[in-house]
């Protein structure tokens, strides 16, 4: 079975958006496992599948290549964030295809099912 991540912060409106999506996508795509993932464990798979809250985009938006993750310059380990973590997990082979669905902050529940909607529909079955 596929399976595709989310991470989110219930307890952060901005941040919180994936996490609220999580029972509908099931429901409308029950061949896929919808799991959450919290970015400051282990990444889970080489071949990581991710739908995450994102700044700076207006429409839901498919990442597949770590350089268009914008880069946070970090004094310490507070701004160790998951962008920053993907990019050196791929440094390292870690991670060797990524696919992560980013919602635009702000965006209603609404706009954001509809956009994954039609991009997880669009993609092949066995695509992760």
């Amino acid at each position: 079975m596929r399976t595709i991540y989310y991470s989110g912060n219930a307890l952060v409106e901005k941040d919180s958006l994936p996490m609220r999506l999580a029972e509908s996508l099931q429901r409308e795509f029950p061949d896929i496992s919808f799991t959450e993932f919290d970015p400051t464990e282990n990444i889970p798979s080489k071949e990581l599948c991710l739908i995450d809250s994102a700044e700076g985009i207006r429409e839901v938006t498919l990442i597949t290549d770590t350089s268009q993750l914008a880069a946070v310059h970090s004094v310490s380990l507070h701004d160790f964030d998951l962008a920053f973590n993907l990019k050196l997990m791929a440094k390292l082979g870690m991670v060797t295809k990524l696919r992560i669905y980013a919602l635009p902050i702000g965006m209603s529940e609404q706009d954001a099912l509809a956009g994954l909607k039609k991009i997880i529909s669009s993609e092949p079955s066995g695509s992760e």
